[in-house]
């Protein structure tokens, strides 16, 4: 089965989750372990449409993350269920958009500085993850 990831820019929280899935993350998580994540704030992630391959769990699921911009809803509901039908589900796709879990003021900085403040930014994503994932 290969599962797809989708957030607005697939390089954040698609990452992170597809991470979680493939058990890579420990269980005393740290900025660090955010910022070593493959794909994390990949630098040419800043407009809809890169897809990653980002491995595969023990179980040889294997997990990508796909940017979609601020289609995410469109995607899922209308443009995935017919692409299914196109396919003929020869094998199984599961389509998850984890696009929630991202702040819309981190968001709002990536697309207005078109991903040219990553390497700072990077740094307050990871704090972002890590925050969300004590609470």
């Amino acid at each position: 089965m290969k599962i797809v990831f989708i957030d607005q820019l697939g390089c954040f929280a698609s990452v992170v989750v597809a991470a979680i899935c493939r058990d890579v993350l420990a269980e005393e998580i740290n900025y660090r372990a955010f910022l070593n994540l493959p794909y994390f704030a990949a630098g040419e992630n800043y407009q809809p449409g890169q897809l990653y391959y980002v491995g595969k769990d023990q179980r040889g699921n294997g997990f990508y993350t796909l940017a979609v911009g601020r289609h995410g809803n469109f995607i899922t509901t209308v443009v995935w269920p017919e692409m299914l039908k196109i396919s003929q589900g020869k094998e199984k796709i599961l389509l998850c958009d984890v696009s929630c879990f991202n702040s819309v003021l981190l968001n709002f900085l990536e697309v207005l500085s078109r991903g040219k403040l990553r390497k700072i930014s990077k740094y307050i994503w990871a704090y972002w993850f890590l925050r969300i994932k004590d609470s």
